[in-house]
């Protein structure tokens, strides 16, 4: 990863005066941007876009892939069989070529910025939420702002790489773990990133939470893409990997991750990974 930045970077920097961010502003429809996307030949696009409450964009693709943030209220991007649900302060990263369509259950903006396809290869194949810090949600917003052509230049120049950066950090986080929208299933799933040991049922949570045990799982699978079962088997998966890097004992990595045998938790670790917590453990560093 780093050294794809290292590499990124000094293209960008050797395109110095000639790197212009386009602007792709929110009166432009989504055919528009889409033909402006295709013949652009900027490296990094910014665009500001407006979604009216309840209407779903149509479903596209584009050759760039696309990073987009919600500004001010939860939204819904669906891709690849899956439903990502956002919330302000969170973005969708999107590769090149995935049909998507973007959703919003209020009137709200979007800022998106689109990676030219030779500098998104050392990223993500996989769509992703991740975290915008207000760092990176500074350079987004700087990067969808009409630019002054001559005078902005050399300040896009230094942007564009510097987003680059951010967005390998970013995106090295976990592809399998989308969030529910609806408040309730999203409760269950914090609490579970936050005690992946946790062992209450789908019917334990149905009473917790005041909703029926059959509606939590269609909204598991209709906003997550999976059911509760596999979303719990992929939390746990996650936060048992870096402890068996640091070399926990697989007995006690079962034990926290709600596991009465090491044997149990091995076979939900191969089932979901295709590796044992064992060899995990010899390979780390």
């Amino acid at each position: 990863m780093s050294q794809m930045v290292q590499v990124a970077t000094g293209r960008f920097c050797a395109l110095r005066s000639d790197f212009i961010s386009a602007d792709l502003t929110s009166a432009s429809t989504i055919r528009d941007a889409g033909n402006l996307l295709q013949g652009a030949d900027d490296p990094v696009i910014g665009r500001l876009s407006w979604h009216e409450r309840g209407i779903s964009g149509r479903t596209h693709s584009h050759p760039r892939a696309q990073l987009v943030q919600a500004l001010a209220a939860p939204a819904e991007i669906r891709c690849a069989g899956r439903v990502w649900a956002i919330g302000p302060g969170e973005a969708v990263w999107l590769p090149g070529g995935l049909e998507h369509s973007v959703s919003a259950r209020q009137a709200q903006l979007f800022h998106s910025v689109y990676i030219r396809p030779d500098l998104a290869r050392g990223l993500p194949d996989y769509s992703a939420v991740v975290s915008v810090d207000h760092f990176v949600s500074g350079l987004i917003e700087r990067l969808t702002q009409t630019p002054h052509l001559a005078r902005d230049a050399e300040l896009y120049a230094h942007l564009a790489p510097l987003l680059l950066h951010e967005l390998v950090r970013l995106l090295q986080g976990d592809p399998d773990l989308p969030l529910p929208l609806d408040l309730r299933a999203r409760r269950i799933c914090q609490s579970l990133l936050a005690n992946p040991g946790d062992r209450r049922t789908l019917a334990d949570w149905a009473i917790q939470t005041g909703a029926s045990r059959r509606l939590l799982e269609r909204l598991f699978r209709a906003e997550t893409g999976i059911g509760f079962i596999e979303w719990r088997q992929a939390c746990r998966v996650r936060a048992a990997t870096p402890l068996l890097v640091a070399g926990q004992p697989v007995q006690q990595v079962a034990w926290k991750m709600g596991y009465d045998s090491p044997s149990a938790f091995t076979a939900m670790y191969r089932r979901a990974t295709g590796i044992t917590p064992a060899s995990v453990k010899h390979r780390r560093s």
